[in-house]
C-alpha cells in the first residue's frame, strides 16, 4: 500500500469536509432569503450571447417554483446551468437489436486470438482449463507455507486435488459452429475467457475465466486474488488523487482509448463516444483464504463509452437509489443510457461491459427545433398541475440543470436519442466537483416541448 497515496486521500478528504461545511454555512446564511420565480433572475447585459444560451435566451442561474405535487414543493434554484459545445442539436432513431448469430459470430471474433478456437460453453470446464486451475491452487499453496498458514495449505492442496479428479471426467468443448450458444470460451493472448451474452437481450460482458484467475492480467507478484472495482465517475475523483502516477501499465492512456475505440467500431458500434477514461483500480490479496490484507494496485485505463450524436454524449447518470420524476420504459434499471465499457492493459482487453438494447436504425439525424427557457418553464409548470408521485417525502430544489440528449420513447413507439433538459438535485461535493452521475432525484424534459418524456434505462 502506497503511504503518500494515503496521505493524498487522507488530506482530500478533510479539504472536501471542510469546502462542504462551508458550502452548508452558506447556504443556511441566504437560502432564506431566496424567492421562487423566473423575475429574481439578473438582467443579462446589453449584447447578444451567442449560441443556444443566447438563441433560447437561457441565464446563467434561475429560480423557479413549478408547483406542488403531494403537498411538496418542486422547485429549480441553481447557477449550475450546463450546454453542449454546439449551436444545434439533433435526434437520432434507434431500433431493438438483434443479438442473432450474425453478431455474436462478429463479436467473438473481434475480441478472441485469431489463431485459437472459439468454443461454445456449457458450464463445464475442459481438461486444459482445469490444468488453468491446478496451477492456480498449487500457486496459492505455495503462498500458503511462506505465510505458514497450515489451513490453507490443506485447503488448496485438496482443491488442486479435486480439480484432478474433476480433469479424469472432463470433455473437450464444442467448436462455436452456428454461434446458437449465450456462452463462449476462447483466448486473448492464450488466457481462457468468457464472452457471455444475457438472455435479456442488451449486450454481451468479456471476463477472464474461471475468475479466480483473474489475478494474472494485471503486473502484481504473489496475489491470487484481483478484481476492479472501477466504474463510471471515479474518473473526476482519481484526478484529486493523482492516480496516473501510480499506474502500472505502459500503455499510455491515449492508446488505450485508441485501442478501445477501434474495437467498437470494428463490432459495428460507431455512433459513440468516450465518456470518462479512468485508471483501472484493483482490489487484490495475496490469498483468497484466511485473514490476508487487501492491497491496491492501479493497471491499465478503465473506458467508458456512450450513444453521441456528433460530438454530444448522452447524459449517463447511475439511477438505482435515484428517485426519478419522470415516466421510465419499462422497469427502472441501473443507467440512464447505454454504455460500452472497456477495461484495458498491456495484455490488451481484459474486460468489457456492453449494456446495449438499441441500434441506430438508419443513419438520417433531424435537426430539432428547441423551445425557448421562459417558455420551457412554464410548460413544464402546467405539467406538473395533473402530476402525482408518492416517492416524494419532502420538497425537491433542483440544484443543477444540463441540455444534453437522452434515450427516449416517443409517443408513436419509435426510440429516439433525443435532446432533453435533465433537471438534478446532487449533494455538495457533487456539485462543487460538477460530478453529475449520482443524483438524488431526476426529471428529464423533452427539450422542444417542454413535456414529460419517457425515458430508457439500462
Amino acid at each position: 500500500y502506497n503511504t503518500d497515496r494515503g496521505w493524498k486521500i487522507s488530506m482530500i478528504i478533510n479539504n472536501l469536509k471542510k469546502t462542504a461545511f462551508l458550502l452548508l454555512i452558506c447556504v443556511a446564511l441566504t437560502g432564506c432569503q431566496r424567492k421562487a420565480g423566473a423575475d429574481i433572475n439578473e438582467k443579462m447585459d446589453d449584447y447578444a450571447e451567442s449560441g443556444l444560451r443566447g438563441e433560447l435566451n437561457i441565464p446563467e442561474k434561475e429560480s423557479f417554483e413549478f408547483g406542488e405535487t403531494n403537498g411538496k414543493k418542486i422547485l429549480l434554484d441553481t447557477e449550475n446551468i450546463l450546454l453542449p459545445e454546439t449551436d444545434r442539436m439533433e435526434s437520432i432513431r434507434y431500433k431493438e437489436i438483434q443479438i442473432d448469430r450474425d453478431y455474436k459470430k462478429k463479436v467473438a471474433e473481434c475480441i478472441f486470438d485469431k489463431d485459437n478456437e472459439i468454443y461454445e460453453y456449457n458450464g463445464k470446464l475442459s481438461k486444459e482449463m482445469h490444468d488453468e486451475n491446478i496451477c492456480y491452487y498449487k500457486k496459492c499453496e505455495d503462498i500458503a507455507k511462506k505465510q505458514g498458514d497450515k489451513d490453507a495449505v490443506e485447503a488448496y492442496r485438496e482443491m488442486a486435488a479435486e480439480e484432478e479428479q474433476k480433469k479424469t471426467q472432463a470433455a473437450p468443448l464444442h467448436p462455436a459452429g452456428e454461434y446458437e450458444s449465450d456462452s463462449y470460451i476462447g483466448y486473448i493472448d492464450g488466457k481462457t475467457f468468457l464472452l457471455n451474452f444475457t438472455e435479456s437481450g442488451d449486450g454481451f460482458e468479456l471476463k477472464r475465466y474461471p475468475e479466480e484467475l483473474t489475478y494474472d492480467v494485471i503486473h502484481a507478484d504473489d496475489i491470487t486474488y484481483a478484481y476492479c472495482i472501477t466504474e463510471y465517475g471515479d474518473g473526476k475523483e482519481q484526478e484529486l488523487i493523482q492516480t496516473n502516477e501510480l499506474n502500472r501499465a505502459e500503455i499510455s492512456k491515449e492508446e488505450a482509448i485508441k485501442e478501445a475505440g477501434d474495437f467498437w467500431a470494428d463490432i459495428g458500434i460507431g455512433n459513440v463516444m468516450m465518456a470518462e477514461a479512468a485508471t483501472a483500480e484493483w482490489l487484490c490479496r495475496d490469498l483468497a483464504l484466511g485473514q490476508n490484507e487487501e492491497s491496491v494496485i492501479y493497471d491499465g485505463y478503465y473506458i467508458t463509452f456512450t450513444d453521441a450524436v456528433e460530438s454530444n454524449p448522452a447524459y449517463l447518470g447511475f439511477c438505482d437509489e435515484t428517485n426519478i420524476l419522470s415516466p421510465i420504459e419499462g422497469d427502472q434499471r441501473s443507467m440512464t443510457s447505454q454504455i460500452y465499457e472497456v477495461n484495458i492493459n498491456d495484455n490488451g482487453i481484459v474486460g468489457i461491459v456492453c449494456r446495449q438494447k438499441y441500434q441506430r436504425s438508419d443513419s438520417k439525424q433531424d435537426q430539432q427545433v428547441l423551445m425557448d427557457w421562459d417558455k420551457l418553464l412554464e410548460t413544464v409548470s402546467l405539467e406538473f398541475d395533473n402530476y402525482s408521485n408518492d416517492n416524494i417525502s419532502g420538497d425537491i430544489i433542483f440544484n443543477y440543470a444540463r441540455l444534453t440528449y437522452c434515450m427516449t420513447l416517443q409517443d408513436n413507439g419509435e426510440f429516439v436519442l433525443s435532446p432533453v433538459w435533465v433537471f438534478l438535485s446532487l449533494d455538495e461535493i457533487s456539485l462543487e466537483y460538477q460530478i453529475d452521475a449520482y443524483p438524488n432525484e431526476m426529471l428529464i424534459i423533452d427539450a422542444c416541448t417542454g413535456k414529460f418524456i419517457t425515458i430508457c434505462t439500462f
